[in-house]
């Protein structure tokens, strides 16, 4: 079914910024389990915020966090928790119901209703089955484009929120049956994929793998924020999250993101949001995933990206030629009903990972450090993108 942007546009949200168009954000932090001091350590880094109370926590398996009532306490009272959930395509899909099941029952046992799941490579048959004997609303993780990094790889899908398919999580459903998606960070949705993979909003990503100098790399993070809120339309949408382990040995990473969260809040809290109501909002507003149009100037290297994504395809073009291009009709994840094997005592690589990526007409858009390479078969092409999908087939 073909769904026209002009359709979807329309309809519209309390949520404003001054840019005019509707904005959201969403601040998150990954918690993995810790020792009473640490905890403790943690709670005073969360109050250096104050009475910031939309932070979307994910706590990692085995989830003995949850046995501290006194921590649980304190991170209801200043948002969201949500549990992650990895690796499901390792499992049969009988296990990976039974992993949920468990994971549910763990939260329920301590008086939290999870409603949405983390995980860093979506497993369609995971996410089809919280949605469906659950009543999950929404999922986090997203890695846009990611090739080959911890085991896992994953190109073809979205980074602003859609409706996953019950036949591939990396493709939007026709209609509002689905979780809502969303990634864990927002990556440049140019240099990241021609220069490096760092170039994100997780802060620690890019200091100091891209930017050696503190200063520069939040810089450069608040500034892909706001160019991502401004970019897209029918709305603009930033996130980001890190893991807090990654402070407890390291004071330099705990000023930067002490630093960066600091300023997020300061610029961007009146529209930061909950998972769960930034879901409410989108099913609200959409009665399927909007098309999307972007027009985006890295603030990295000043080069200019065009996407285009709606039910039908996703197309991005750089100058007058189309360099990728994703057709969703048909695709379908393999790993519905199979299992994978990864030997985690050696590297990961393109046969020793997790690869549920769609299939690309066009794979002309890479080549940057930690991504896969350019293929060519770019294609010449003025016209308007929302056009292509059917141009092309002619």
């Amino acid at each position: 079914m073909w769904v026209s942007y002009v359709d979807m546009i329309s309809p519209k949200s309390s949520f404003q910024y001054s840019g005019g168009e509707d904005q959201v954000f969403n601040l998150g932090l990954v918690i993995h389990d810790m020792n009473s001091t640490e905890r403790q350590t943690c709670m005073n880094w969360i109050n250096q915020f104050g009475k910031f109370k939309k932070w979307n926590f994910v706590l990692w398996p085995p989830y003995e966090n949850l046995n501290d009532s006194a921590f649980v306490s304190f991170l209801k009272e200043r948002g969201l928790i949500m549990g992650a959930y990895g690796y499901g395509q390792l499992v049969t899909p009988e296990q990976r119901a039974g992993q949920i099941d468990s994971m549910v029952e763990v939260f329920e046992a301590r008086g939290i209703s999870v409603k949405g799941v983390f995980m860093f490579q979506p497993d369609t048959y995971s996410l089809n089955y919280v949605y469906e004997k659950y009543g999950f609303e929404y999922y986090v993780g997203y890695c846009f484009e990611q090739y080959v990094i911890d085991y896992v790889t994953m190109k073809g899908g979205w980074q602003l929120p859609y409706y996953h398919s019950p036949e591939h999580a990396l493709r939007p459903a026709q209609n509002s049956r689905g979780l809502v998606m969303f990634p864990h960070v927002i990556w440049d949705w140019s240099a990241s994929l021609t220069v490096a993979h760092h170039l994100n909003t997780h802060v620690l990503d890019v200091y100091p793998y891209m930017y050696s100098n503190r200063s520069q790399a939040i810089d450069y993070c608040l500034r892909l924020i706001d160019t991502s809120l401004r970019c897209s339309r029918p709305f603009g949408y930033g996130c980001t999250m890190f893991e807090w382990k990654s402070l407890l040995s390291h004071q330099d990473f705990n000023e930067t993101a002490t630093e960066y969260y600091k300023q997020i809040i300061r610029r961007y809290g009146s529209i930061c949001q909950l998972y769960n109501d930034t879901a409410a909002w989108f099913r609200s507003c959409y009665p399927a995933t909007p098309a999307y149009e972007i027009t985006f100037t890295s603030p990295y290297d000043n080069s200019t990206i065009e996407w285009y994504m709606d039910l039908s395809c996703r197309v991005a073009r750089y100058g007058d030629y189309v360099k990728s291009y994703v057709v969703y009709v048909n695709q379908t994840d393999y790993w519905l009903d199979h299992v994978e094997y990864i030997n985690f005592t050696l590297p990961p690589t393109e046969t020793n990972s997790i690869d549920n990526s769609l299939k690309f007409t066009i794979d002309d858009l890479g080549g940057g450090w930690l991504r896969d390479t350019a293929k060519g078969g770019s294609i010449y092409y003025t016209g308007k993108l929302f056009d292509f999908y059917h141009a092309f087939r002619k």
